[in-house]
């Protein structure tokens, strides 16, 4: 039991590293007295020899190692970033492709190319003194986005290049309870992306014909084809997501069935068992001949198989947790040890923690870890066994209550029909689909033919899958609920959970039900008005939210199937417990202001859509015109621009949709990308004097923000929306001095992350900048 404990505290430890709100420097610090604390700890009870004291300082000692360990990790990997004074340098780097190749359409001609890359040759920059003694080390891991990539048969894992690029540190969004793309690089040992410049010219130098990445593209290239089933079987057999389009996840999470794409416990697990079996049946046979030391044979083709399955996936995060798993409990049984389950999970959740100390930032490591629990402590106190359908009947039930707290607290919503959309979808995929991929990519170094061939039978069945997971989520039995987010309602929700799964009988799961009554009404949040500014990088996406109706201005941009309203906007709305939209108003037409739209809606639904470019986003839009006016709780919505007289030659950007938001005490003017013409119009009509809050036009261009508007308008806060270090050096330096001269208070999403503003009851303000009030220890190098 102590042991058990000891874990337990180990790796509680282990995951606050990456969770804690603190600077590089103060994590740190945190590292070393907590190591220090340790030994102290340890030189104590061995001077001492207390056994009384042995339990409490074994459980101490475990979580302060936990915390040293992976504090210590997470400061050196954060500080092993680009150096900031080659960013944005022009560099010669000799690199080595390192990864699949992703394209993406840039332009019905034009198509881009991104992957990640080895370092294999270093260099400086020579562009100024300020670079010297800074360099791009071999070894080192980059990404690139290439814009005009050479042909796909020489750009390929393996190929090498003698390239000139532009980097920059990791850098991602910063909203409230948002994925943090920064760490997520980190945790792939990336220490800066940026993309090729491809003017300065470029040079093949090489290809290695071998190695793990060389292999997948090569089944990627020879096996699959451009069927739509198709991107879902890449998937499954090389852990390649990149062709799945959004629809198909949407189909996916609707039906609880989004864990098959991913490579690991379930598909690693059957193909261990596989391994194991047939290492079984080999030791049988040699048992003939041999009597003696045939027990590891089983284990080591169970630890082969799921480690040759995890190489084709890529060895994805999740593929090696499962794989830890399995080579945990394979070793258990090569000693011939009785296994408990407890010990094999919470050896792998330490093992995992170490190996990643970010896992705590991914959803899918709490929910992985989370199912896994659930089973264990659903199954392994029950001495009947039940029969194979009802087995996989019960667990998916279990699962679907179980998870439900993770997945509300996760923002994420819970899928009713996933109990049945699963009891189809796992033997097919597990038992029939998977085994025939694997035998395809087995075969197809033989015979590409045959191998492609039982990929078209895998695809058919999987077609004959889809149609039904396809009608299950049309049926959209869906539901989500939306707690106040509190570690103690999330510690009640967890205790009730744990008591409703109880095998101890009605007596123990009544008072589960009613601790998860509990966490299921909503909680009074105490804040009366509240309006955020998100961090979408090169865009603009606005919230307002007063007496729980919401308005959103502007939805972000939209790259590929990648867009901000369904990845930033939409979990940062039903995180707040958001679940309809009041309004949207979509300034204009332009990609980083409409791009997030049609994802933000395919999750948030709007009752009322309005936008300066109507026909540009979508039909059944009403136009947005001056005059037009709104409740929204507190706040009186009131549209400045445009006029209905405007000629439909104006530039898309003077159509944006400007709003005046006013209650009893403050006022807040939304801009959209209006020029200085539109400016004059709005000061000629009366524009409304000492604003509280503007969002500034066109993310602080050149071209807006006029020295009459803002000595108008006289803000006392100016708020910048725009990239980090963007092309359009947005803001320009000649505005930012205009608002600082009127004595406006400077905000920038670039540099503060998302910037929110909260009032009380009493109309008491508070400002929190995302990246200041929530620091981690990997935005320090960034800034």
């Amino acid at each position: 039991m102590l042991r058990l404990a000891a874990f337990f505290s180990f790796a509680l430890a282990a995951g606050l590293p990456a969770i804690l709100a603190v600077t590089r420097e103060e994590l740190s610090l945190l590292a070393g007295v907590s190591a220090a604390i340790a030994v102290l700890l340890l030189s104590i009870l061995f001077v001492l020899k207390k056994t009384c004291f042995r339990v409490p300082t074994v459980l101490i000692v475990s979580a302060l190692s936990g915390l040293a360990l992976n504090g210590y990790q997470i400061s050196q990997i954060s500080s092993e970033q680009l150096p900031l004074a080659l960013a944005g340098k022009d560099l010669r780097l000799d690199i080595e492709v390192a990864s699949l190749v992703q394209y993406h359409s840039i332009s019905s001609k034009r198509v881009s190319a991104s992957f990640y890359a080895i370092v294999v040759e270093g260099a400086t920059s020579t562009a100024s003194q300020e670079t010297e003694g800074h360099a791009v080390r071999r070894g080192q891991k980059i990404r690139l986005n290439w814009y005009q990539p050479p042909r796909k048969d020489l750009l390929k894992p393996g190929s090498q290049w003698a390239l000139t690029v532009r980097l920059k540190q990791p850098r991602g969004t910063a909203n409230p309870g948002g994925f943090d793309y920064q760490a997520w690089l980190l945790a792939q040992g990336v220490i800066a992306t940026g993309y090729v410049r491809d003017k300065e010219g470029y040079e093949k130098t090489g290809q290695k014909i071998h190695g793990l990445d060389s292999a997948r593209n090569g089944l990627s290239q020879s096996l699959f084809a451009t069927a739509p089933s198709h991107a879902l079987l890449k998937a499954l057999l090389i852990g390649d997501k990149s062709d799945i389009s959004q629809g198909q996840w949407q189909v996916l999470q609707k039906t609880g069935t989004i864990h098959l794409m991913a490579i690991s416990g379930l598909h690693i697990g059957l193909i261990a068992t596989l391994g194991f079996f047939l290492g079984r049946l080999v030791a049988r046979l040699l048992s003939l001949y041999c009597q003696r030391g045939l027990l590891w044979i089983g284990p080591a083709l169970a630890i082969a198989f799921a480690g040759i399955y995890a190489g084709l996936a890529g060895f994805a995060i999740p593929t090696q947790r499962a794989l830890i798993m399995v080579v945990l409990f394979s070793l258990a049984i090569m000693q011939g040890r009785r296994l408990n389950y407890w010990h094999v999970f919470l050896w792998a959740l330490c093992l995992v923690l170490i190996a990643d100390p970010f896992a705590p930032l991914s959803s899918g490591f709490w929910l992985s870890f989370a199912a896994v629990a659930i089973l264990v402590f659903c199954f392994s106190h029950r001495r009947a066994r039940p029969s194979a359908l009802g087995g996989m009947l019960k667990a998916q039930l279990f699962l679907l209550l179980g998870l439900a707290v993770p997945l509300s607290l996760l923002g994420l919503p819970i899928a009713g029909i996933a109990p049945l959309a699963n009891l189809v979808a796992v033997p097919v995929v597990s038992f029939a689909i998977v085994p025939m991929l694997l035998l395809a990519a087995s075969i197809s170094a033989v015979s590409d033919t045959l191998g492609v061939a039982l990929v078209s039978y895998a695809g058919s069945l999987f077609d004959y899958l889809w149609w039904v997971l396809d009608w299950l989520a049309a049926l959209d039995l869906r539901w989500r609920v939306l707690p106040a987010k509190s570690w103690l309602m999330a510690t009640i929700a967890s205790i009730g959970a744990v008591l409703l799964l109880s095998p101890a009988g009605l007596r123990a799961r009544l008072p589960g039900i009613a601790l998860l009554l509990l966490f299921v009404f909503p909680q009074h949040k105490g804040m009366e008005a509240r309006v955020t500014v998100l961090d979408v990088q090169q865009g603009l996406a606005v919230t307002v939210r007063s007496q729980d109706k919401t308005l959103v201005y502007d939805v972000g941009s939209r790259f590929g199937d990648f867009d901000m309203g369904s990845r930033v906007l939409a979990p940062f709305l039903l995180g707040e417990g958001v679940d309809e939209l009041e309004l949207v108003v979509v300034s204009h037409g332009d990609n980083d202001h409409a791009g997030g739209f049609k994802g933000l809606v395919e999750l948030v639904p709007a009752r009322a859509v309005i936008s300066g470019e109507p026909e540009r986003i979508g039909t059944g839009l009403e136009a947005c015109k001056a005059g037009q006016a709104w409740r929204l709780g507190e706040f009186t919505v009131s549209v400045l621009w445009p006029e209905s007289a405007l000629s439909s030659g104006e530039k898309a950007n003077n159509l944006s949709c400007v709003v005046l938001l006013q209650s009893k005490t403050t006022s807040i003017l939304l801009m959209g990308d209006v020029e200085k013409t539109v400016e004059r119009r709005l000061l000629q009509a009366g524009l409304p004097k000492d604003i509280d809050i503007l969002l500034v036009p066109h993310h602080g261009s050149k071209t807006s923000s006029s020295v009459a508007l803002i000595e108008h308008l006289k803000p006392a806060y100016a708020v910048f929306s725009a990239g980090y270090k963007n092309r359009y050096r947005h803001p320009n330096e000649q505005v930012l001095l205009r608002y600082e001269r009127q004595g406006s208070e400077i905000l920038r999403t670039d540099l503060h992350g998302a910037i929110d503003f909260s009032w009380d009851k009493n109309g008491e303000l508070q400002v929190t900048k995302e990246r200041i009030s929530r620091p981690r220890p990997w935005y320090n190098a960034a800034n």
